[in-house]
């Protein structure tokens, strides 16, 4: 970092210009010191702060099983798992329409 700022400084400040951002709004002179300021603001208060909350969108269930579901975004399917009787009955209806075709 400090090679690049001796060889290249548009290249440096270009590259860096987020970091160099952070070290000018805490007024240290260089990383290091950035770092050992952080540091001790932890250790003196090392409680996290609390996020806050975000907006949880809303979701509509368009039908009875929850698959397809709307937001303001459009819609969208989640697939969900079928119970044992769901299973049953959707074997017995593929068996009924492969003896129509025999027949």
């Amino acid at each position: 970092m400090e090679m690049m700022q001796k060889d290249d400084p548009a290249k440096y400040k270009a590259h860096f210009r987020l970091w160099i951002e952070c070290i000018k709004k805490n007024g240290v002179k260089d990383v290091e010191a950035l770092y050992e300021k952080i540091i001790t603001a932890i250790r003196s208060n090392p409680k996290a702060v609390d996020k806050k909350d975000t907006k949880k969108t809303t979701q509509t269930y368009v039908d009875k099983a929850k698959t397809v579901i709307k937001t303001k975004n459009g819609k969208y399917t989640r697939l969900r798992k079928l119970t044992n009787a769901q299973r049953k009955a959707r074997v017995q209806a593929k068996i009924q329409a492969f003896k129509e075709t025999q027949e």
